[in-house]
Parts: C-alpha cells; structure tokens; sequence
C-alpha cells in the first residue's frame, strides 16, 4: 500500500490505496475515466481496464465490459506480473535495459503462457518492438489462449488495455482494430489527473 522511491528514498501512497478508494467512492480520475473507457468498450465490444505500475506488477483501477453473456472478467484491485501482460509492457515503455535489469532483479520471470518472456533480455526486446509500434500486444503471455493489447499513457503511468480469451489467431483479428482509438487517451484523463 505503500512505496518507496528507490532514488529519492522517500515513501509515498501505493496504487493499490486508489484502487481500494476507487471501490469506496469514484475519485475524479476514475470519474473521468469511466466515460472514456465506456466508449472505448462500445466501439471495440471488448472488455477495457485501466492499469498502473506498482513495482514488478500492473494493478487494475477500473475496468469495463460489453454487455455480453460470456466475456473476460473485470480485474479491479488485482494484480498481474507487469513482464507478461499487454499493460504492464505499456507500462514499461519509458524504461530502458538497464532500468529494466535493476526493477526484476531478483524477479524469477516463469513462463505463466506458452510465450512468456524469461529473461529481462527477452522483455528488453519485446518492449523495444512495442514501443516503436506506439502500443503492446501479447499473444499466450500470460496465460494459454489470452490476446491483449495496451496502450501507455507514459507521462500519467497509465495504460489501457484490451484482452480477449479464445483462439488467438481469431483474438488477433478482433483486436486489430482496437489498437488506434487506444493510442489516442482521452484528453479528459489528463485533465482529470491534475
């Protein structure tokens, strides 16, 4: 709940305090939020969450679904290794190999999916490719049959993204298209955030 800044050595209120806030009462951000990743859900009919960095690992603060029958489940307030998901990639966009080195020491990287990365190098890589692509995508990462895709909103540590269970060369397909209204955050959140 709560961090330390490894630099500056000084501490500061966790993610996981929002996300717990967020179920006790909408703050501002995820009041802004909740409109935005509606829309987004709307135009792609696939479930959309709203996710930050804490440490080694992404930790949901909203997420939002089509009304469907069967659809992935809503994640709020869990949290998911940052090396094998679609958002915590996006999340690490800004980091370099050496950053990235330093953050997983220690950090066993297990193959969760049949293509988990498993060394920071193989990470390194794969954010490089995503970051030159403007957005992340993961096929079988963190789980067999799980396609998601994330887009960072780097200078606010955010990232939203999009998951879809099932086949992967159909999720793929599905996803495509939700790439582009990803990349461009609603300005809404950055207002929000101030």
């Amino acid at each position: 709940m709560v961090e330390r800044d490894a630099v500056t050595r000084g501490y500061r209120l966790g993610w996981r305090v929002y996300a717990l806030a967020a179920r006790a009462g909408e703050p501002r951000l995820l009041a802004a939020a909740r409109p935005a990743i509606e829309r987004l859900v709307g135009r792609v009919g696939e479930r959309a969450h709203l996710s930050v960095l804490e440490g080694v690992q992404v930790l949901t603060l909203l997420s939002e679904g089509p009304p469907l029958a069967v659809q992935a489940t809503g994640w709020v307030g869990r949290r998911v290794p940052a090396y094998c998901t679609s958002a915590g990639r996006a999340l690490l966009f800004d980091r370099g190999r050496d950053e990235l080195e330093t953050l997983f020491a220690g950090v066993e990287l297990r193959r969760l999916g049949p293509a988990s990365p498993t060394s920071v190098s193989e990470l390194a890589e794969r954010i490089a490719e995503a970051r030159a692509l403007g957005y992340a995508a993961v096929d079988e990462e963190f789980e067999a049959g799980l396609v998601a895709v994330a887009a960072p909103e780097v200078s606010l540590r955010r990232a939203l993204s999009l998951g879809r269970p099932g086949r992967a060369r159909r999720c793929r397909r599905s996803l495509r298209g939700a790439r582009r209204p990803m990349t461009r955050p609603p300005v809404r959140l950055e207002r929000a955030s101030r």
